[in-house]
């Protein structure tokens, strides 16, 4: 079933980072991909800290890791931790000048935001174990968890310190926001809520060889749609971005959208057979869905919204197995040929 999870309130507690995201990339989007994850663009003044002067530490939401410590690479951990990171609200009543920027009187508000970190991705200074920055670099590990089991895993807060170590600390950890929506849809709540030992295997052995495939723009685009569906409101949005998602990944042309599109994506995903031929009837319907919600206004059910879901994440899945995105041609040529 597909579920809404909502989260108290609404974030505060660093600064977002900026440079590090818009590093200008050859044959991207513009200015911020292929490098960029949805992370909040926001700028940096002199005094405050940057992410790239620190190691770095995803901390994780909404899941837990079977073990202690997990390596990824030379350098790229992943550990179990604790920590409960909440922002209340605070209000300022005075209204802000070049001299005061947040002025007296102060009054604290009831409501806040809350999450609890349950591990950690550690990207150490000075390592870049793939093209992305260090701190979209954990972004992408996160996304690739979620796209191989459906969890409602999110990366609130990354710190300037590991979340085990900030207890003991002398300084005041740095904790720059990053996925603090306060809305998230979960897919699949059939998914267990720790982290499968089988996932981490497939991340261990896909996930550097796969950042290469972002160096696509169009393939940028895709994933970052379908990554970007569980914070879309309604959810009617959230089934549009996944299609979107995928359109982007087959790229059937503009005739006959529908056959081909729903062919390729058979073709993608089964061999010639009964088992094709049903799945290829399958996406035809869930597609027409799409069409009641695109020029209807109807929202989906939750069959819709999960069916679709899997159909693309096992999409994503593949062109990350195999290194190289669907080429539609060949799939129309493939889904032509019988057994």
């Amino acid at each position: 079933m597909c579920s809404r999870t909502w989260i108290e309130g609404a974030g505060r507690g660093g600064s977002s980072p900026r440079d590090e995201l818009g590093i200008p990339c050859g044959g991207g989007l513009q200015r911020y991909a292929p490098r960029m994850s949805f992370i909040p663009i926001g700028s940096l003044s002199p005094t405050q800290a940057h992410p790239s002067d620190y190691p770095l530490y995803g901390g994780i939401s909404g899941t837990r890791l079977p073990c202690p410590t997990y390596e990824l690479s030379d350098g790229v951990f992943l550990r179990s931790t604790y920590a409960h990171v909440f922002a209340p609200y605070m209000l300022s009543l005075s209204r802000r000048t070049s001299e005061t920027p947040f002025g007296e009187p102060w009054k604290p508000a009831s409501g806040g935001l809350g999450f609890d970190i349950e591990f950690e991705i550690e990207i150490p200074k000075g390592e870049r174990p793939t093209n992305f920055t260090r701190i979209n670099t954990i972004w992408w590990i996160a996304s690739l968890i979620r796209l191989h089991q459906a969890i409602g895993l999110r990366v609130p807060v990354v710190s300037s310190m590991s979340f085990s170590t900030i207890a003991g600390a002398k300084d005041e950890p740095i904790l720059w926001p990053i996925e603090m929506s306060p809305r998230q849809w979960i897919f699949d709540r059939t998914s267990n809520a720790t982290i499968h030992a089988s996932t981490l295997d497939w991340l261990k052995v896909h996930w550097q060889s796969a950042a290469t495939l972002m160096d696509s723009p169009s393939f940028n685009v895709a994933f970052q749609a379908f990554d970007q569906a569980m914070w879309s409101h309604p959810i009617g949005s959230a089934l549009m971005m996944i299609w979107a998602s995928v359109e982007a990944l087959i790229r059937p042309g503009d005739q006959d959208i529908t056959r081909t599109l729903c062919g390729c994506i058979a073709a993608y995903l089964e061999p010639p057979g009964t088992q094709r031929d049903r799945l290829f009837t399958t996406i035809r319907d869930l597609y027409k869905m799409r069409g009641f919600t695109a020029h209807a206004a109807e929202p989906p059910d939750e069959q819709t919204i999960r069916q679709t879901f899997e159909v693309v994440r096992r999409c994503f899945i593949r062109a990350f197995e195999q290194c190289v995105p669907p080429d539609s041609q060949s799939l129309m040529h493939n889904w032509k040929q019988k057994l």
